[in-house]
């Protein structure tokens, strides 16, 4: 895995909001706790915040919570984006953002 890591940090300027929430999202269900990788996608992550649609906020949410790591910045412009955007919000992305926290 971490031969995954390493590309993926050293590209993660480069990613779009929806690769940001998908890697996290992946690894999450595996357990796999790679700090640095985590740290970066957290710091694009709040960069970009305001890029992001209901599901990739929950899906952000849900993953770091899903590994256990509680990361307050991250999570502070999670939920001032999802009140811009609360509207949109289904039964389910609700219900996986709510149990993040």
């Amino acid at each position: 895995m971490e031969a995954l890591a390493v590309p993926a940090m050293n590209m993660i300027d480069e990613f779009l909001v929806q690769n940001l929430a998908n890697t996290v999202w992946s690894i999450a269900p595996l357990r796999w706790h790679h700090g640095p990788l985590l740290a970066a996608i957290s710091a694009q992550s709040r960069a970009k915040i305001t890029e992001f649609y209901v599901q990739g906020c929950a899906n952000l949410a849900w993953s770091f919570a899903q590994l256990g790591v509680l990361d307050e910045p991250l999570m502070d412009a999670i939920a001032k984006s999802s009140i811009r955007i609360i509207a949109e919000f289904h039964v389910q992305t609700m219900a996986s953002t709510a149990w993040a926290y």
